[in-house]
């Protein structure tokens, strides 16, 4: 005798194959209105801009204060004089300048 288990045919088998199989979904193609061909107005570029000039103080004082607590971070857990602390602020001071150009590039354009 095998050790296979073999499962009793009660005919669910037979009854399954039966049924009609499922219709495939309708396909739906959505109708999206037509885009703007005009141009934006000045009163909308203009809050473009200002958008974009919010970010500026963010975009220059976020990596100083990220860098510089950093490396405050790492002086402490290694015990070290303010070295990386340094490093960290120079580093953002770089970092947020190049950020602040990016951002006042996009203005130009």
């Amino acid at each position: 005798m095998s050790d296979e288990y073999k499962p009793e045919d009660n005919g669910a088998a037979d009854e399954i194959r039966s049924h009609p199989t499922i219709p495939e979904p309708p396909k739906i193609k959505p109708k999206l209105p037509p885009r703007p061909k005009a141009e934006p107005s000045e009163e909308a570029r203009d809050y473009q801009r200002l958008g974009i000039a919010m970010n500026i103080p963010a975009s220059l004082v976020a990596p100083i204060v990220a860098l510089t607590l950093g490396g405050a971070w790492l002086d402490g857990k290694l015990h070290l004089t303010p070295d990386f602390t340094l490093v960290g602020a120079v580093l953002g001071v770089v970092c947020g300048f190049v950020n602040m150009f990016r951002i006042v590039g996009k203005l130009n354009k």
